[in-house]
């Protein structure tokens, strides 16, 4: 009896230790679940709050759409694509996707008009200077800065000029608010930079 008795809890310990481990296993994989889901909300928020200024190119790329397509103008694909490289200094991969969705067409159409007419998916020359334009920044004086290098090049956002040499562009927050405003060239960052500043950055580019 005694035996039957070690037996029965033998296997009930058993039985209890596997049911703890599977309900372990199962209370760890929801639990990395919705941590992943809570990041993914989190970092929506973000880039929809941060990215103000991306998210206005975004509003003029659909105004222009809408306005080729009421017009019905030749060469539609074309011309969205042009002006998507006007507005994002290049045509990177998220953009692509939207003009797609937006035009319904393939991704590999828009790239095939691309690659025909030798548009890139960012255009920089070999100095690539870009301006911050995270909300910090902004209030910060970011339009001045970016419009103080664009009168130095003589170029615009987006734009490159005809040696080769520099391109300007924007980014969205970068998570340097306390340094803003912030101007960064080939990566290389310049804080709380002052529009009398902007002159000598550029005059001492690869020197």
């Amino acid at each position: 009896m005694g035996d039957n008795d070690n037996c029965k809890d033998k296997y009930k310990e058993m039985y209890k230790e596997k049911y703890k481990e599977k309900y372990k296993q199962k209370y760890k994989e929801k639990y990395k679940e919705n941590c992943i889901e809570n990041t993914k909300h989190k970092n929506e928020d973000n880039h929809e709050y941060e990215d103000k200024e991306l998210i206005k190119e975004y509003k003029k790329l659909d105004s222009y759409i809408e306005y080729i397509q009421e017009e019905n103008k030749k060469l539609e694909e074309l011309n969205v694509v042009k002006k998507a490289a006007e507005l994002f200094g290049g045509v990177p991969k998220e953009v692509q996707k939207h003009i797609a969705k937006k035009l319904d067409i393939s991704k590999e159409r828009v790239r095939g008009v691309m690659k025909y007419n030798s548009i890139n998916e960012s255009i920089k020359g070999k100095y690539h200077i870009s301006v911050c334009m995270g909300t910090t920044c902004i209030s910060k004086g970011a339009h001045e800065i970016l419009e103080a290098v664009e009168n130095q090049l003589g170029i615009r956002k987006g734009e490159m000029t005809s040696d080769g040499m520099y391109s300007i562009g924007t980014t969205g927050c970068i998570k340097y608010c306390v340094m803003a405003p912030i101007l960064s060239v080939n990566g290389k960052i310049y804080s709380q930079v002052k529009l009398e500043e902007v002159k000598d950055i550029i005059g001492n580019i690869g020197k």
